[in-house]
C-alpha cells in the first residue's frame, strides 16, 4: 500500500515481543532494538493524538482514521502496561491524556461523528 499504513497497537503488540526476546535472550542486538522501538514509539506518538482521540492508523488519508473506542481503549492499557514495562513515565502521561478523552462526554461524540464520517467516506 502507498503510503503504507502505520497501526498503532500493532507496533506496541511487536514491541511487546521484542522486549520479551530481549529478556529472554539477553543479546546486545536485541536491546539495541527494543532501544530503537522505544524511540521510534516516542517519536511518533504525538502523531497519534488528534487532540480529542487517539488514530488507529496513519494511512495518509486526507481524514484522518479515528481509533474505534475499543481500540481506543486497547491504546490506553497498552501504553500503560508499556510504560511499567520499559520504564518509560511518558508513556503513563500518554494512556492518562487518552483515557481523559475517553472519559469526556464531548470527545467520545466528536470521535463518533468523525469515526462515522470517515466510513461514509473510504467504506
Amino acid at each position: 500500500m502507498n503510503p503504507p499504513t502505520h497501526i498503532l497497537n500493532g507496533f506496541l503488540w511487536a514491541m511487546w515481543g521484542v522486549r520479551d526476546h530481549a529478556v529472554a535472550t539477553g543479546t546486545r542486538d536485541a536491546e539495541e532494538l527494543l532501544a530503537a522501538c522505544t524511540r521510534t514509539l516516542l517519536r511518533n506518538l504525538p502523531g497519534f493524538d488528534c487532540g480529542f482521540w487517539s488514530l488507529y492508523e496513519q494511512s495518509g488519508t486526507k481524514l484522518p482514521m479515528l481509533a474505534s473506542p475499543f481500540y481506543h481503549g486497547l491504546h490506553i492499557n497498552q501504553l500503560a502496561i508499556t510504560a511499567r514495562l520499559l520504564d518509560q513515565p511518558e508513556l503513563t502521561d500518554w494512556s492518562a491524556r487518552w483515557q481523559a478523552y475517553a472519559e469526556n462526554p464531548w470527545c467520545r461524540r466528536r470521535a463518533f461523528a468523525q469515526k462515522a464520517l470517515f466510513k461514509a467516506l473510504y467504506y
